[in-house]
């Protein structure tokens, strides 16, 4: 037990809000604690469940799928660490994982409801990513949680940390490429001149480093 609340202690360290014990040393259905389902390092920030309900995933175009929706499941859980937001349903025979890395993220939105809140991302393809949170502990203060602000910050790191993409599909680049490899964009128009991402020719303002663009 005193080597399991050591793991515990070790993941919540840094955490912006109370994280429940119960959650991390749950094992149910697949016999493995969610404290295990996490890197060696990784710090959680937020986190939020569910008993039954699962992803909202939008993508353009298509049809709404909403997996993991069942009563007769696991737990649901929604967590935002260091490193990525990170879902996780337990079921068996083993639990299941849905990654998103903050280089994907393009924005997060929260919306506090009368029964339940909900946390929104939407991704740099399009795709809009929800989940609500049903514990009422935590549905208490959620509105007081800036989870907004925390994953902004992540965010900014994220596009600071990249190299250059493509300003028309935004793949990110090697650098000394005359074409997109992905989109046959040219590239050859201009660059910015702190971070050399490369423009299209109609920005005031770098979209990488937010340097003001000056015509040559």
């Amino acid at each position: 037990m005193s080597d399991t609340m050591s793991l515990v202690e070790e993941h919540t360290k840094d955490a912006e809000m109370e994280i429940k014990r119960d959650h991390l040393v749950d094992d149910e259905p697949d016999g493995k604690m969610l404290v295990e389902e996490l890197e060696s390092d990784e710090q959680i920030k937020y986190l939020y469940s569910h008993n039954s309900k699962g992803l909202r995933i939008d993508k353009p175009g298509e049809e709404a799928e909403t997996p993991y929706n069942s009563y007769s499941e696991g737990e649901r859980y929604f967590i935002i660490t260091d490193d990525r937001v990170l879902f996780i349903a337990k079921q068996e025979p083993e639990s299941e994982q849905y990654e998103i890395p903050y280089s994907d993220i393009g924005d997060i939105e929260t919306n506090k409801g009368i029964t339940k809140s909900r946390i929104t991302i939407f991704r740099k393809d399009g795709t809009e990513i929800s989940f609500w949170n049903q514990d009422s502990d935590y549905f208490s203060n959620f509105e007081n949680h800036s989870i907004e602000d925390y994953v902004n910050e992540k965010l900014q790191e994220s596009d600071t940390e990249k190299g250059p993409f493509c300003i028309d599909c935004g793949v990110e680049l090697e650098g000394d490429e005359k074409f997109c490899s992905e989109c046959g964009h040219d590239l050859s128009s201009s660059a910015c001149q702190n971070c050399s991402q490369y423009l299209s020719g109609i920005e005031n303002y770098c979209p990488s480093c937010g340097e003001e663009v000056v015509e040559s």
